[in-house]
């Protein structure tokens, strides 16, 4: 306490504010952006998020910044690009699943999901 009351140690809301990439208005800023974007139907990947913020901040932000920025801000956040995918659902897109004729194969899913290897060989 003697050290905060000094000033040798700063208190947790100003550590907070020093710390982080962005200060709540650029924040409030890109969670407008994205928000924005999302109801023009253009939602932005996690790729125009880490744009977005660098050029905000004018600093590079850390390989997990956008996820914890969307997490923190998951209340707010309209668009549906920036949360992954189900697991099942994207097995289910997956490419080695549709035969040739461009048909789904039960078959090929359930043996990607048990780890075999799949080919189409025969039609």
């Amino acid at each position: 306490m003697y050290r905060r009351a000094t000033g040798k140690i700063q208190s947790r809301d100003q550590y907070i504010n020093n710390a982080s990439l962005l200060t709540k208005q650029q924040q409030l800023t890109g969670v407008n952006e994205i928000n924005q974007l999302t109801d023009q139907g253009l939602p932005p990947t996690n790729a125009m998020v880490r744009n977005f913020a660098m050029e905000l901040a004018k600093k590079r932000p850390g390989k997990n910044w956008v996820y914890r920025f969307v997490d923190t801000h998951s209340n707010v956040l309209k668009s549906g690009f920036l949360t992954g995918l189900d697991l099942s659902r994207r097995k289910a897109d997956n490419a080695y699943c549709w035969n040739k004729r461009g048909l789904f194969s039960r078959s090929s899913a359930l043996a990607l999901a048990s780890g075999f290897s799949v080919s189409h060989d025969a039609a």
